[in-house]
């Protein structure tokens, strides 16, 4: 199982009244473009956490998150209240297959002629 470790906002986005990303400065774990982590904070004496996506590229040293706050969520009202410099955690190890090496290559390749117009 994944252990929690400290992390700190170094920026965050707000695109729009609902959507936001943020920038977290930690000692991050390598991951692989397409996977995720769990960002979470300590709320009322528990830590709560939810999966996010990466966004950022996986040689970049911050990591990056995209969500919506969901109004009735205990989580993203929270964390798009934070600013550069709070805390939060987020685990040790990223997770998730939706990367690359785990699509068949007939896949990708009728992606791309698709993209070409083809």
């Amino acid at each position: 199982m994944a252990q929690w470790i400290s992390g700190r906002v170094a920026g965050k986005t707000q695109w729009n009244d609902t959507h936001f990303s943020l920038a977290i400065e930690a000692d991050a774990p390598a991951f692989t473009a397409g996977q995720f982590i769990r960002v979470g904070m300590d709320l009322d004496d528990e830590r709560v956490g939810r999966p996010y996506s990466l966004i950022n590229p996986p040689h970049e040293p911050l990591l990056e998150i995209f969500f919506n706050v969901v109004p009735e969520g205990p989580l993203t009202t929270r964390l798009s209240a934070l600013e550069p410099g709070d805390e939060l955690f987020l685990t040790d190890a990223a997770n998730g297959l939706l990367t690359i090496d785990q699509v068949p290559a007939h896949v990708i390749e009728k992606a791309i002629k698709k993209a070409e117009g083809g």
